[in-house]
């Protein structure tokens, strides 16, 4: 096994590394967020005078569902890299495992960007109800999170989850949608070196 294929297998590992942590934050605070809001999911509210209407948790559930399966494909795709680097050989040496993993790294990265369109939407439309409230002293939504303010929810924590939870979604993208443009160029231009 050559070095520039030991360079090329190590940074893709760490990429996917990357991503397990970036889609696990993402997991777990969606978790927590729907937590705060009795099971319900904030995202895309019907905002009335003085409360919201939550009826619908499709959207957070879409999105610990995608990043989950993110995860998971990562550490299969990390395993499979790393008992490449550890054997010193390609396990499979089919041309189409490369397309496969470019193909791969393309729909996680269109899933995870519909998961982060979902979050910063969903978000927004979230905060614009709250602020359309025209409460004095609240005229940014990060002001709504305060003990007792969104009743009957504990809405102490919704806006740090949700900047976190965008934040880490869209990192994610990016770091998925690299990888397939990664492979490409290795696909392409380097076959032979890796």
């Amino acid at each position: 096994m050559g070095f520039f294929r030991v360079i090329v297998y190590g940074l893709e590992i760490t990429a996917l590394v990357v991503t397990i942590g970036l889609s696990l934050t993402v997991a777990i605070v969606m978790g927590l967020l729907k937590g705060d809001f009795d099971g319900h999911c904030p995202l895309y509210p019907t905002v009335k005078t003085g409360y919201l209407l939550l009826k619908d948790e499709s959207n957070c559930n879409f999105v610990i569902g995608m990043h989950s399966v993110a995860i998971f494909l990562a550490i299969i795709i990390g395993v499979y890299r790393l008992l490449e680097l550890v054997k010193q050989k390609k396990l499979v040496t089919s041309a189409v495992v490369p397309v496969f993993f470019g193909g791969l790294y393309i729909l996680v990265s269109i899933l995870i960007m519909t998961s982060a369109f979902i979050i910063t939407v969903g978000f927004n439309k979230l905060c614009n109800g709250l602020v359309d409230f025209n409460i004095p002293f609240y005229d940014k939504c990060i002001d709504f999170q305060e003990p007792n303010h969104l009743p009957p929810y504990d809405a102490t924590h919704f806006h740090d989850y949700l900047v976190t939870a965008e934040t880490t979604a869209w990192l994610s993208f990016a770091i998925w949608f690299s990888l397939a443009i990664f492979t490409g160029i290795m696909n392409t231009c380097c076959k032979n070196k890796v």
